[in-house]
Protein backbone atom coordinates (compact mmCIF):
# COMPACT_ATOMS: atom_id res chain seq x y z
CA UNK A 1 0.00 0.00 0.00
CA UNK A 2 3.12 2.61 1.07
CA UNK A 3 4.83 1.24 -2.13
CA UNK A 4 1.48 2.44 -4.13
CA UNK A 5 0.96 5.76 -2.48
CA UNK A 6 4.49 6.51 -3.21
CA UNK A 7 4.14 5.74 -6.99
CA UNK A 8 1.25 7.66 -7.25
CA UNK A 9 2.60 10.60 -5.36
CA UNK A 10 5.89 10.76 -7.52
CA UNK A 11 3.51 10.73 -10.75
CA UNK A 12 1.61 13.41 -9.57
CA UNK A 13 3.83 15.87 -8.91
CA UNK A 14 6.48 14.74 -11.26
CA UNK A 15 3.79 14.37 -14.69
CA UNK A 16 2.05 18.40 -14.36
CA UNK A 17 2.71 18.77 -18.18
CA UNK A 18 0.67 15.71 -19.37
CA UNK A 19 -2.03 17.40 -17.66
CA UNK A 20 -1.45 20.08 -20.47
CA UNK A 21 -1.22 17.92 -23.40
CA UNK A 22 -4.43 16.50 -25.59
CA UNK A 23 -4.51 14.24 -28.05
CA UNK A 24 -5.31 15.74 -31.68
CA UNK A 25 -5.35 15.87 -35.31
CA UNK A 26 -4.69 18.77 -37.33
CA UNK A 27 -7.02 19.93 -39.37
CA UNK A 28 -6.78 20.10 -43.51
CA UNK A 29 -6.01 23.83 -43.00
CA UNK A 30 -4.66 24.61 -39.33
CA UNK A 31 -4.84 28.07 -38.44
CA UNK A 32 -3.52 30.00 -35.63
CA UNK A 33 -6.52 28.69 -33.12
CA UNK A 34 -6.95 25.38 -34.49
CA UNK A 35 -3.57 24.27 -33.70
CA UNK A 36 -3.37 21.75 -30.33
CA UNK A 37 -1.78 24.09 -28.68
CA UNK A 38 0.81 21.29 -27.58
CA UNK A 39 2.26 21.64 -30.52
CA UNK A 40 1.13 25.14 -31.43
CA UNK A 41 5.08 26.14 -31.27
CA UNK A 42 6.75 22.63 -31.57
CA UNK A 43 10.49 22.81 -32.71
CA UNK A 44 12.22 20.67 -35.69
CA UNK A 45 12.10 17.31 -34.66
CA UNK A 46 10.66 14.62 -36.51
CA UNK A 47 7.75 13.71 -34.06
CA UNK A 48 6.37 17.94 -34.83
CA UNK A 49 7.05 17.55 -38.16
CA UNK A 50 4.62 14.12 -38.40
CA UNK A 51 1.90 15.58 -35.93
CA UNK A 52 1.57 18.88 -38.32
CA UNK A 53 2.11 17.68 -41.61
CA UNK A 54 0.17 14.02 -41.85
CA UNK A 55 -2.92 15.89 -41.95
CA UNK A 56 -5.13 12.80 -42.46
CA UNK A 57 -3.80 10.95 -39.35
CA UNK A 58 -2.14 8.01 -41.17
CA UNK A 59 1.02 8.43 -40.23
CA UNK A 60 2.66 9.37 -43.39
CA UNK A 61 3.13 12.36 -44.77
CA UNK A 62 3.34 12.80 -48.31
CA UNK A 63 4.86 15.29 -50.14
CA UNK A 64 0.91 16.64 -51.49
CA UNK A 65 0.26 16.89 -47.68
CA UNK A 66 3.81 19.02 -46.84
CA UNK A 67 3.20 21.29 -50.16
CA UNK A 68 -0.51 21.73 -49.23
CA UNK A 69 0.24 22.41 -45.73
CA UNK A 70 2.80 24.85 -46.46
CA UNK A 71 0.60 26.34 -48.91
CA UNK A 72 -1.96 27.21 -46.36
CA UNK A 73 0.73 28.37 -43.93
CA UNK A 74 2.27 30.83 -45.89
CA UNK A 75 -1.21 32.85 -46.28
CA UNK A 76 -2.65 32.25 -42.56
CA UNK A 77 1.07 33.97 -41.55
CA UNK A 78 0.98 36.88 -44.53
CA UNK A 79 -1.88 38.78 -42.60
CA UNK A 80 -1.36 41.41 -45.08
CA UNK A 81 -2.27 39.55 -48.13
CA UNK A 82 0.79 40.80 -50.30
CA UNK A 83 2.11 37.81 -50.76
CA UNK A 84 5.06 38.29 -48.78
CA UNK A 85 5.87 37.49 -45.17
CA UNK A 86 7.71 40.54 -43.09
CA UNK A 87 9.03 39.66 -39.79
CA UNK A 88 5.96 41.23 -38.09
CA UNK A 89 3.86 38.45 -39.60
CA UNK A 90 6.38 35.83 -38.96
CA UNK A 91 7.19 36.25 -35.09
CA UNK A 92 3.19 38.04 -35.00
CA UNK A 93 1.89 34.93 -35.69
CA UNK A 94 4.45 32.87 -33.63
CA UNK A 95 3.93 34.78 -30.74
CA UNK A 96 0.42 33.90 -31.18
CA UNK A 97 1.18 30.11 -31.30
CA UNK A 98 2.94 30.41 -28.00
CA UNK A 99 0.68 32.36 -25.96
CA UNK A 100 -2.07 30.05 -26.82
CA UNK A 101 0.82 27.02 -25.86
CA UNK A 102 1.80 28.59 -22.68
CA UNK A 103 -1.59 29.36 -21.49
CA UNK A 104 -2.19 25.20 -22.11
CA UNK A 105 0.42 24.72 -19.94
CA UNK A 106 -0.43 27.06 -17.37
CA UNK A 107 -4.01 25.79 -16.94
CA UNK A 108 -2.58 22.18 -16.91
CA UNK A 109 -0.09 22.43 -14.60
CA UNK A 110 -2.78 24.89 -12.33
CA UNK A 111 -5.07 21.76 -12.65
CA UNK A 112 -2.34 19.52 -11.66
CA UNK A 113 -1.54 21.60 -8.80
CA UNK A 114 -4.68 20.91 -7.23
CA UNK A 115 -4.21 17.11 -7.81
CA UNK A 116 -1.40 17.25 -5.94
CA UNK A 117 -2.94 18.91 -3.31
CA UNK A 118 -5.51 16.34 -3.01
CA UNK A 119 -2.78 13.64 -2.70
CA UNK A 120 -0.89 15.68 -0.41
CA UNK A 121 -4.12 16.52 2.03
CA UNK A 122 -4.25 12.45 3.51
CA UNK A 123 -6.98 13.02 6.24
CA UNK A 124 -8.67 14.82 3.57
CA UNK A 125 -10.14 18.20 5.34
CA UNK A 126 -8.70 20.92 2.88
CA UNK A 127 -5.75 21.69 4.73
CA UNK A 128 -2.24 20.13 4.38
CA UNK A 129 -0.88 19.89 7.52
CA UNK A 130 3.47 20.04 8.25
CA UNK A 131 2.99 16.35 9.29
CA UNK A 132 1.40 15.29 5.80
CA UNK A 133 3.39 17.67 4.08
CA UNK A 134 6.75 16.20 6.19
CA UNK A 135 5.84 12.32 5.75
CA UNK A 136 5.17 13.07 1.55
CA UNK A 137 8.29 14.38 1.05
CA UNK A 138 9.77 11.68 3.00
CA UNK A 139 8.23 9.30 0.29
CA UNK A 140 8.83 10.74 -2.63
CA UNK A 141 12.56 10.96 -1.50
CA UNK A 142 12.89 7.25 -0.61
CA UNK A 143 11.43 6.07 -3.40
CA UNK A 144 13.88 8.21 -5.57
CA UNK A 145 16.76 6.67 -3.32
CA UNK A 146 16.47 3.48 -4.88
CA UNK A 147 20.12 2.03 -3.58
CA UNK A 148 18.96 3.75 0.00
CA UNK A 149 22.26 5.26 0.33
CA UNK A 150 20.61 8.60 1.59
CA UNK A 151 21.45 10.40 -1.79
CA UNK A 152 19.89 10.70 -4.75
CA UNK A 153 22.23 10.92 -7.54
CA UNK A 154 23.03 8.87 -10.67
CA UNK A 155 23.58 5.61 -9.20
CA UNK A 156 19.83 5.06 -8.20
CA UNK A 157 17.69 3.68 -10.84
CA UNK A 158 16.39 5.77 -14.00
CA UNK A 159 12.90 4.16 -13.89
CA UNK A 160 12.33 5.64 -10.42
CA UNK A 161 12.44 9.17 -11.69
Amino acid sequence: MNRIFLLVTAAAISSGAAWAQTAATPPKSATPTTIPAERAAGGHEKINFLDFYDVNGDAVVTLAEFNGQRTSDYKRIDADGNGAVNDGEYVGEFTERLDRQLAATREGQIKQGHSRFKVLDKNKDGQITADEFDTTGKNLFAAFDSNKDGVVDEKDKAENF
